[in-house]
């Protein structure tokens, strides 16, 4: 199998070192060009503070550092906007008495070495369905901005250049038996949630954001495209409570039960093997092969798919690799997620239904 590139290779090196690994990599070897096509990837994957971080210490061509810095700088500013836009709705929320949880986002950004150092994008919640209509007219009627378009699992809004994403559902449940499990599993996730430590918010309990943040990268993978991202938000998660009771006792029953067990070894594998955190006890080695495909995918289409569209290979591998979805709904979870990304990929689609 071709190895992976200069470049994939030292960008993947950068964020081992920047969560805590030594990685064997000479990045005295790289020239000019290279550095310049770390920081180009670096972006399209949404690592760009995580990997400028770790070039403390290194030779990077100043022109390159300058830049790098300065897009980071930036980064560093949205993010320090996105905390203020989510403090203000949480107060909105709280104050109305409106029960409410954080989804990813800045609750990923706790499991991080250095939290400040990971990417934020827009504020996805999630609200119980009997408090939707109530919250909806209440961040409208507060100046929020809903956006035109049609999604099932959320509304969206925006209010001062910051996007949000009002959910009724954790993103990423499977079609059918599968995805019943997981529906159970977060009838609670309201009454068990849980005050962020640094920043006062409300979020899922610790096993709980772990099912949130599996599911996200499960969606990705199905349909939009995902990038190193997704795959540090789990890397520095399992990291972080590898050790805990509830992988036993509570997640890794649950992936069975819905036929993901081995998806979650690949992620996990790819984690240790590629982002250098240790392996936990409870992981049973898959394939390399299988993980080093997954990581090829990952670099193919970049975060949301940005460099590419998510390629087949990936979907089928996971639909594969399920342990307990029926021949009939392989193909129907399929058919589904590829109308899914042609809908997203020609939004014309949408006003053609017969299409």
């Amino acid at each position: 199998m071709t190895p992976f590139s200069k470049t994939q290779t030292a960008l993947l090196a950068l964020i081992s070192k920047s969560l805590g690994a030594t990685p064997d990599f000479d990045f005295c070897s790289l020239s000019d060009a290279d550095w310049e096509q770390i920081s180009l990837e670096s972006r399209a994957q949404t690592v760009d503070l995580i990997c400028f971080d770790a070039t403390k210490g290194l030779k990077v061509p100043d022109g390159i550092a300058f830049q790098w810095l300065t897009k980071s700088a930036a980064i560093f500013s949205k993010n320090l906007k996105i905390l203020k836009a989510q403090e203000k709705l949480c107060q909105l929320l709280s104050q109305n008495g409106l029960p409410y949880v954080i989804l990813k986002g800045l609750a990923s950004s706790h499991f991080y070495p250095l939290p400040e150092n990971r990417n934020c994008g827009d504020i996805d919640f999630l609200v119980p369905d009997e408090f939707f209509d109530k919250a909806d007219r209440l961040l409208i009627d507060s100046g929020y901005v809903k956006k035109d378009e049609h999604n099932e699992n959320h509304e969206a809004y925006v209010l001062e250049g910051v996007e949000f994403e009002m959910h009724h559902a954790v993103a990423g449940i499977p079609e059918g038996a599968n995805g019943d499990v997981f529906r159970e599993y977060f009838k609670d996730v309201f009454e068990t949630s849980v005050a962020d430590s640094t920043h006062g918010f409300i979020k899922p309990r610790d096993a709980a954001h772990g099912v949130v943040i599996f599911l996200h990268i499960l969606h990705h993978v199905l349909s939009r495209g995902i990038g190193l991202r997704q795959i540090c938000d789990w890397a520095c998660f399992v990291s972080a409570t590898q050790k805990e009771s509830f992988w036993d006792n509570e997640l890794l029953p649950l992936f069975k039960s819905a036929g993901l067990m081995k998806f979650c070894f690949i992620v996990t594998q790819v984690a240790t093997d590629y982002l250098g955190t240790p392996a936990p006890s409870w992981l049973v080695r898959v394939d390399s092969e299988i993980s080093e495909n997954f990581v090829r995918t990952v670099f193919e289409g970049g975060n949301f798919g940005q460099k590419k569209t998510i390629t087949a290979g990936t979907t089928l591998m996971v639909i594969k690799n399920s342990e307990k979805n029926s021949w009939f709904d392989r193909i129907r979870m399929m058919i589904k997620r590829l109308n899914k990304t042609n809908h997203m990929m020609y939004p014309i689609l949408d006003k053609l239904p017969i299409l």
